[in-house]
């Protein structure tokens, strides 16, 4: 418990901190849902999960000062919405329980004016403040579960949300699914950004990677012990997600949840600077213009893989120094990420070759992974069309369909993702 309790005493939201000091009662788990420039819908789509749970929804409503004058009229009408849906029971200015025939929800106002985040911080801030809330209430015994559960506004959540979580690993990663809205171009153009999400993680997992993993905040749990190990959430508009895993999954390892998928709705948003949203709408452009979306070569995967295994086979002879073989691309995204020297660095004081090959893959973690694969990406390894690049690591597939149902196949077979005993060490 020391580093939860100096977590919260350190570095929690302060608002966090002393919002859950507030909540009294007894709940089986909490999910985190931050929300900004949402409706309603977002009680049914947590719901299933909910129901006969005794479990509490945080729900952070948000905004900002550079927010249009339409996304605060939409969080004002959220929240309105949100106290009327059940008993309600004010706790402090901007903070409420509200009792529902399902489940119990915490309001957290940060969309009124005199509660806006700051900007700039966005999601990265609404879903801190919800996670340290949720991990105080868990640290006084309000909550039972120990995973601090997070997802969106546009996630269906299925009925065994909860049942996800093995007490030995530091976080979980639920199976997903984008459902089609009945707007042709954006359900084509999201199913094709599913695959790319799947395409990398398959990538990864194909060239021996620990860092394997999806990273999108519809669909993780992480431990309380690690959450409060990693410092929380980084305040970023975007990405906060990714981040979080990338530094928890250095504690340990992380489970892909079984059971069925976290349901997310195809939809126009720009709501985030990038993502689903974002990235939905580039391919949608790619597609009205002709064109078929390109996707990572999947020579850079075979590439990692090569300075993967010549990692592993360089922390097993002390005092010599790290060579990677490969092509003229990958010895420029060497050159140009400084990976050998890093690894070196990261490995000169450690003492035997399970500690080196940890401290390697420490230094070479799931961030500097990605800026491996867009080192090779800039030096030669140009983006092939999707079906070329999913024929390489799924075998031939016909549609985007078969392909996301291919490369979740690959997902299932493949280790979980992180440093521990199986992987590393």
């Amino acid at each position: 418990m020391k580093r939860v309790d100096g977590y919260l005493a350190r570095y929690a939201d302060v608002r966090a901190v002393d919002a859950a000091a507030r909540v009294r009662g007894a709940f089986s788990a909490a999910v985190v849902i931050p929300a900004r420039d949402e409706t309603p819908a977002v009680l049914e789509r947590c719901a299933p999960a909910l129901a006969g749970r005794d479990a509490l929804a945080i729900i952070v409503v948000n905004g900002d000062a550079d927010d249009p004058v339409r996304v605060h009229e939409a969080n004002a009408a959220l929240l309105s919405a949100l106290l009327a849906h059940g008993a309600s029971t004010p706790l402090a200015p901007g903070l409420a329980l509200v009792a529902t025939a399902a489940a119990t929800l915490l309001v957290v106002d940060c969309a009124s004016a005199s509660r806006w985040l700051p900007v700039g911080q966005g999601v990265g801030r609404a879903r801190r403040i919800g996670c340290d809330i949720a991990l105080a209430l868990w640290r006084r015994g309000v909550v039972a579960r120990r995973f601090l559960d997070t997802t969106d506004a546009d996630a269906t959540l299925p009925a065994d949300y909860f049942d996800a979580g093995d007490h030995r690993a530091v976080a979980v990663t639920r199976s997903f699914t984008h459902v089609p809205s009945g707007d042709t171009a954006i359900d084509q153009a999201t199913a094709l950004y599913e695959l790319t999400l799947r395409y990398y993680v398959a990538g990864l997992a194909s060239a021996g990677s620990p860092w394997s993993m999806h990273t999108i905040g519809s669909c993780i749990a992480v431990d309380a012990d690690a959450y409060a190990t990693a410092r929380g959430l980084p305040l970023r508009p975007a990405g906060e997600d990714f981040y979080l895993l990338a530094k928890v999954a250095k504690l340990g390892r992380v489970d892909r949840g079984a059971g069925a998928p976290v349901r997310i709705e195809s939809r126009r948003s720009a709501r985030v600077p990038f993502g689903t949203g974002p990235g939905a709408a580039l391919i949608a452009e790619t597609l009205e213009a002709g064109g078929v979306p390109a996707v990572y070569d999947p020579a850079s995967f075979v590439a990692l893989g090569r300075t993967l295994e010549a990692i592993g086979r360089w922390t097993a002879t002390p005092g010599a120094r790290l060579r990677i073989e490969g092509d003229d691309v990958l010895a420029a995204a060497l050159t140009e990420t400084g990976l050998v020297a890093g690894v070196e660095r990261a490995a000169a004081q450690a003492k035997t070759p399970a500690q080196r090959l940890r401290k390697s893959m420490e230094w070479l973690d799931a961030f500097r992974t990605l800026k491996l694969i867009h080192a090779l990406r800039s030096q030669g390894h140009t983006p092939v069309p999707w079906p070329r690049a999913v024929a390489a690591l799924a075998g031939e597939v016909m549609d985007v369909v078969a392909a996301n149902e291919a490369l979740t196949r690959l997902e299932a077979d493949a280790p979980d993702a992180g440093l521990y005993a199986q992987r590393v060490g």
